[in-house]
């Protein structure tokens, strides 16, 4: 006759069947196999897990717990991602659901765009373009008048880009050289 348990880790997981061996000094008690029995272990098999989910001993009985371990996971009010490593359902400053974007904020059911977010967005890329022409302002650089004026005329476009803005507003094009 063979002997199946059912292993569990410290924490209660289920990590899987082990056939017992027979005690090296009494294999036999009263005409009966003597196995040795592995620490934790229970003759009581466990629950068949669905995706998603583990199963878990008490001592007592087994249940079935929500498993993410290793899928990302965000925090709600930072959008930080890290990757979940316990058993159990998330807590509530986090969630599974992966932000769009940096310019989304979580309104309590999902991701949602906070427009002053979106709007910041193009301010930094509207410096981060006017950053890259300065030099075209600068007293002893050799442009013509016409070119120097286009590049004003650009500069001027970008830093008046954020107002009245809109997801569609193309940005301005710098002058062709």
């Amino acid at each position: 006759m063979t002997v199946i348990l059912y292993r569990y880790d410290e924490s209660g997981l289920y990590t899987g069947p082990v056939s017992p061996a027979l005690s090296p000094a009494r294999p036999f008690v009263n005409g009966r196999p003597n196995h040795l029995r592995p620490a934790r272990s229970t003759e009581a098999a466990p629950p068949e897990a669905p995706p998603g989910h583990a199963a878990v001993f008490d001592g007592q009985a087994w249940s079935l717990v929500e498993d993410r371990r290793g899928l990302p996971v965000y925090d709600k009010s930072t959008r930080a991602r890290s990757l979940w490593t316990r058993l159990g359902p998330l807590p509530e400053d986090l969630t599974d659901q992966t932000p769009p974007s940096d310019c989304h904020v979580w309104d309590g059911q999902a991701w949602t765009e906070d427009m002053a977010l979106r709007l910041a967005r193009v301010r930094r890329e509207r410096d981060r373009k006017l950053a890259a022409c300065d030099w075209t302002q600068l007293p002893d650089v050799p442009l013509a008048p016409e070119t120097r004026a286009a590049w004003t005329a650009y500069r001027q476009a970008l830093r008046d880009h954020p107002q009245d803005w809109s997801a569609d507003k193309t940005w301005p094009q710098p002058p062709q050289e």
